[in-house]
């Protein structure tokens, strides 16, 4: 409770000083402490998770807080959308994809190419082998035609990066993985 309320006040601008802040309760209950296991068992990090929502949305307020939701959309773009913390949509029938990286680009970063016509990203990349092929949206007139590959640069960072199929020269950086 002391964590949540100092949050928010934290976010709240007072006309003047404050002497004294007064509390009332109309009942007390004990704390209840017992030993906590190394191992959470399951349902036991219920209760933390709630207490870090109530937190963030007491400090950056209620609409900041949320969740994603995947969307039955080929285009990574397009494959989710902001939802309710917990309301994933796990009941609606979504495709399943290939591997797919955690970070999405808000827009896609246009690479740089070697004489050979290989992309480069902080050095050469080594493509792996499988391919995503994705042609989409022309029904919305955002239709989309590209080769996903993941690769990986000569630091070991693992990448998502695109090829266009109209213009097989253009390569672009979309995604990073963690």
């Amino acid at each position: 409770l002391v964590v949540v309320l100092r949050e928010r006040l934290e976010r709240v601008t007072l006309e003047a000083p404050v002497i004294e802040i007064g509390m009332a309760a109309d009942t007390i209950l004990p704390l209840a402490s017992h030993p906590r296991d190394l191992f959470a068992g399951k349902g036991e990090g219920e209760q933390d998770w709630q207490s870090l929502l109530e937190r963030l949305r007491a400090r950056l307020g209620e609409e900041a807080v949320h969740g994603l939701r995947q969307v039955a959309e080929h285009r990574p773009e397009r494959a989710w959308n902001s939802a309710a913390v917990g309301d994933s949509g796990r009941n609606t029938r979504t495709p399943v994809f290939a591997t797919r990286p955690l970070w999405l680009l808000d827009e896609p970063v246009p690479l740089v190419t070697n004489d050979e016509g290989r992309p480069r990203f902080h050095g050469s990349l080594q493509l792996d082998p499988d391919r995503e092929r994705i042609e989409s949206g022309w029904w919305d007139g955002d239709d989309v035609a590209r080769d996903y590959f993941v690769a990986r640069n000569t630091r070991g960072l693992r990448l998502w990066v695109y090829r266009e199929l109209r213009d097989q020269r253009r390569w672009y950086l979309h995604g990073i993985f963690g």
